[in-house]
């Protein structure tokens, strides 16, 4: 009798752990937390388990705190012309840099919550503000100190008249920029608050980034007038980037160039794409290798007469490993290549209505990349080449995809693209080929997810090369508001998310 009484309490708590019902923020799907949004930071992540349920407990983790970081990134962008205001327009690269360095920023410490059904596993990471913010001064603290110190060394090797240890030594503070910026930006972003010097140990200047990116040109100037070699033609510039680079202990090897980007656009040109590709190939036949992975992000911008060429070098986990500016005249441009995209206006006018009001937390995370690769946002694609489409998601969502032609015409490419709980947090291929044809320019797609079938949106049928397209007939910003404006609609309680990736086509070359 005891026994059959001691099998019976068992068996109901077994199933009193089974029938345990699912926290709100699993069921919401991250939308709604026991964490205020002013004090903490939070990201949703899922994941069916197949075979191992710890790996996909591992899985949801890993897409909880990248849908977290994720929300920072779109913050940033969309606030990084606000910082940018704080200095003179000169400045104008350095913000550009900071931008690329946080497409692969990377947070300690975050904190999870988990549950589970028959099935799937939940992760909800959780962060801080406050607590992550003052992480981020303290950074800016210690790059501050470390970077002042390296001055100091090179200014004394320099009047030393030790040349090359002086170049060698101000080099070796270009990386600390990074780091610096980067932080002293995520302060602002997090906490509302523009850093005075005092905060980082820069004495009484009223804005610590003013002083940050003004000491950066003071020490670019000083590693120009040293190295005497100014670049006559891009060849020039491209190999005084690798030998700058190498100064700064980068070596080549597993390498990845993207792009280079105009000023502080998001897309490219031919000239971007060329240079790209020169760098890579002299880095290729760099004799100091290593297989360290790295990523290469740079922009360049037109001064006058000249071109400016900045670049960062990064480690795929956000360390900063160097970064180089170069100055070549306009004249050393080859006259094949475009400096500017033909339709860079109207590029640049669709880029900042994206950016404006940009969906930060809709309750959906989005991942989209092509064939090219998934670590650079901008891509570039010439006449014939095929452009396949990869998304994932943090939970089961309808794809609506929009695709900006360089005509200015606004094609739905797809209404209501499925992806169901059995492909949440997995890599899934758009089914419809595209293949990369004229009229040639910067393209955009925006892909806008929804927990429910969204609406269709006003629609003609137009003929573009021959063949009949859907494009919508209302402005971007009234699309952008419509789907955005969803959220806000507590009646509907609809989660929504949304990402955009620019592609800049154009016809084959070189």
């Amino acid at each position: 009798m005891f026994e059959t009484t001691r099998l019976f309490v068992l068996l109901l708590l077994s199933a009193a752990c089974v029938a345990q019902p699912l926290p709100e923020w699993a069921t919401s799907f991250g939308s709604e937390t026991p964490f205020g949004k002013s004090t903490h930071l939070t990201g949703f992540g899922m994941s069916v388990a197949e075979t191992s349920v710890s790996a996909a407990l591992d899985a949801a983790k890993t897409q909880a705190a990248a849908d977290l970081i994720k929300k920072i990134q779109v913050t940033v962008t969309s606030q990084i012309s606000s910082a940018a205001k704080e200095v003179d327009g000169t400045y104008s690269s350095v913000f550009t840099s900071v931008a690329q360095s946080i497409s692969t920023l990377r947070i300690e410490n975050i904190e999870f919550k988990t549950a589970s059904d028959a099935k799937t596993q939940y992760a909800l990471a959780v962060i801080e503000r406050a607590r992550l913010v003052e992480s981020y001064i303290e950074k800016a603290k210690v790059a501050y100190a470390t970077l002042s110190s390296a001055k100091q060394h090179a200014e004394k090797s320099e009047q030393q008249k030790n040349t090359g240890l002086a170049l060698e030594q101000y080099s070796a503070t270009l990386p600390l920029f990074a780091e610096l910026l980067e932080a002293i930006t995520l302060v602002r972003v997090l906490s509302g608050k523009a850093l005075e010097g005092k905060d980082i140990g820069a004495g009484t200047a009223p804005s610590a980034l003013q002083t940050v990116a003004a000491l950066k040109q003071e020490i670019q100037a000083k590693i120009n007038q040293l190295f005497q070699k100014p670049a006559a033609t891009l060849d020039d510039a491209v190999a005084i980037a690798v030998q700058r680079l190498q100064l700064q202990g980068v070596k080549s090897g597993d390498v990845q160039v993207a792009d280079f980007t105009y000023q502080d656009s998001d897309f490219s040109s031919t000239f971007g794409a060329y240079v790209a590709r020169k760098l890579d190939r002299q880095l290729a036949a760099s004799a100091e290798k290593d297989n360290e992975k790295k990523l290469i992000k740079g922009s360049y911008w037109e001064r006058g007469a000249s071109i400016e060429l900045a670049m960062l070098v990064q480690r795929l986990d956000g360390a900063k490993l160097g970064g180089v500016d170069i100055v070549l005249p306009k004249t050393a441009v080859p006259a094949d290549l475009d400096v500017k995209p033909k339709n860079f206006e109207q590029a640049l006018l669709d880029q900042q209505t994206i950016a404006a009001n940009g969906l930060v937390d809709g309750g959906i995370g989005v991942e989209v990349w092509t064939n090219k690769g998934r670590d650079a946002s901008r891509m570039v694609f010439e006449e014939g080449d095929n452009v396949e489409l990869y998304f994932r998601l943090n939970q089961p969502a309808f794809l609506q995809l929009t695709y900006l032609l360089s005509t200015g015409q606004k094609v739905l490419l797809e209404e209501k693209f499925y992806i169901g709980i059995d492909k949440v947090n997995q890599v899934v291929k758009f089914p419809t080929k595209l293949v990369c044809s004229a009229p040639f320019g910067v393209e955009r797609l925006i892909v806008s997810a929804f927990s429910a079938e969204p609406p269709k949106p006003n629609v003609r049928l137009e003929k573009i090369e021959g063949e009949d397209y859907e494009v919508l007939t209302e402005s971007l910003a009234k699309m952008l508001s419509t789907t955005r404006g969803l959220k806000k609609d507590a009646q509907t309680k609809v989660r929504i998310g949304e990402a955009s990736l620019s592609i800049t086509t154009m016809k084959r070359f070189r």
